[in-house]
């Protein structure tokens, strides 16, 4: 029996996967259509909402339940529509990277008093918090292990903004 050579340089990226059987599942779809470039929910006429396999995740990133087939990706059908160029929607956090100490300023109204959370990239709550009523800016020192987070304001259950944080070592 012969040897197959998958000199790279050689194989075509689907070349490669029909030759070896591997990755046959991936990339589909190809572009999955996300809201921007740092905003990873997915747009409404995206091919990867309904497209996932189940593998038994009854929430998405953000707590909502997963539909049956799911969406590929973090966040489920049904995703949030672009909230401007940043993505980022009503909150934005500064200094990022961030030593531990960190301000999250909400835009538009602040009548309410609205909760927070970090979330770990595997997806454990690590910081659960309130931002006031009448409050812009509320500034935080985080006592959390350096690394990739996410910041999500909540409305109810769901995350109405959310902006990835990265905590720098001490």
């Amino acid at each position: 029996m012969g040897t197959t050579n998958y000199n790279s340089a050689a194989l075509s990226w689907a070349a490669f996967k029909a030759a070896t059987g591997w990755e046959k599942h991936s990339p589909a779809p190809a572009n999955p259509v996300f809201v921007s470039a740092d905003d990873y929910h997915l747009q409404k006429d995206s091919p990867a909402i309904g497209a996932g396999i189940n593998v038994g995740l009854t929430t998405d990133f953000t707590g909502k339940n997963y539909n049956n087939p799911p969406s590929i990706g973090a966040y489920e059908g049904n995703p949030v529509q672009n909230q401007g160029s940043t993505g980022h929607g009503m909150i934005n956090i500064y200094p990022n990277p961030s030593f531990g100490q960190l301000t999250i300023t909400r835009e538009g109204s602040v009548s309410e008093e609205q909760k927070f959370r970090i979330i770990n990239m595997a997806g454990k709550v690590m910081v659960n918090g309130l931002l006031n009523a009448g409050e812009k800016d509320s500034r935080l020192t985080l006592k959390i292990r350096g690394g990739l987070y996410i910041v999500q304001v909540l409305s109810g259950n769901s995350a109405a903004a959310e902006q990835k944080l990265l905590v720098l070592c001490n």
